[in-house]
């Protein structure tokens, strides 16, 4: 038979005594012992924590002026940079414009996140001035008070006929001083015309500088109509003259009265033409000096 050995007994911890794998450790003789560690205070929920701030690389993009992002502040300050991050009741992340400096500020500290406020807007490409897209000008010379326009002139298909003829049309694009950017890269026709004015013959913008000076001088329409009514007599009286001195063989009369008409009518075909010229609308093309300032 073997012998038992005694089982040596563990002392049962109790609340006031700490087990023996925690004991403190022994006090020496004539030295005080240490006071107990409190725990630390909980923090309560709604208390903001301290922000955050952290330094971020110059290769980060997106930090260039104020930024576009603006962070408002409970106490009253502002602060400006690309927000990253914005978690509701938690944080907002943002790096501030110009330092890169990444801030993490507490939701309890945010009063308001405005992202894109300070983005400027960027210009529509239709209103930017180039090469053959022009912005025109128009100056008004001698009849200052004219009403002048500016059309262009779309042909079209003629529907009320089958052999595929095209019609002229003309579709205002702008009237006096104009100062509008027109996109004429396609080759269109243009003209200068208005209410009393005779019409100017067409012309064509694909060419043209960014800044283009029109100069009109605006011609007078009934001027102009009376002058191809006096060139069309004179025309036809240089016509018949010529017909009847070729067909007058020996007849005499006939001879003088065709070189008579053939005579009064060059004048008039003369004069008409003049008449036509100067009552005609003209324009002069060239690239403006100074742009208006708006």
């Amino acid at each position: 038979m073997g012998v038992a050995r005694p089982v040596r007994a563990e002392p049962e911890a109790t609340p006031s005594q700490p087990p023996p794998d925690a004991a403190a450790p022994p006090v020496e003789e004539g030295t005080a012992a240490p006071a107990p560690v409190e725990d630390a205070p909980v923090t309560p929920e709604d208390e903001a924590p301290p922000e955050e701030t952290t330094a971020v690389t110059p290769a980060q993009p997106g930090i260039e002026g104020a930024g576009p992002d603006e962070v408002s502040l409970t106490s009253g300050g502002l602060v400006r940079g690309v927000v990253t991050e914005a978690e509701p009741k938690s944080h907002v992340t943002i790096i501030i414009g110009g330092s890169g400096e990444v801030r993490r500020i507490p939701w309890a500290n945010v009063q308001r996140v405005e992202r894109g406020k300070h983005v400027e807007e960027r210009p529509d490409p239709r209103s930017i001035a180039a090469p053959g897209r022009p912005r025109v000008h128009i100056d008004i010379e001698g009849r200052g008070s004219a009403d002048v326009r500016m059309y262009e002139v779309q042909s079209r298909p003629d529907t009320a006929r089958l052999d595929g003829a095209r019609t002229a049309t003309d579709v205002e694009v702008c009237a006096a001083p104009c100062d509008q950017i027109v996109d004429g890269r396609e080759g269109q026709q243009f003209a200068i015309g208005g209410r009393g004015i005779s019409r100017s013959l067409t012309f064509s913008i694909i060419d043209a500088p960014a800044e283009l000076n029109v100069t009109v001088r605006p011609g007078r329409r009934g001027l102009m109509i009376a002058g191809w009514i006096l060139a069309s007599v004179g025309a036809a009286a240089v016509i018949g003259g010529a017909t009847t001195l070729t067909l007058a063989d020996d007849d005499d009369d006939k001879r003088k009265g065709g070189g008579f008409a053939f005579l009064a009518g060059l004048p008039l075909v003369a004069g008409g033409g003049v008449m036509v010229a100067f009552g005609r609308t003209r324009v002069r093309l060239g690239e403006r000096a100074e742009r208006r300032r708006r």
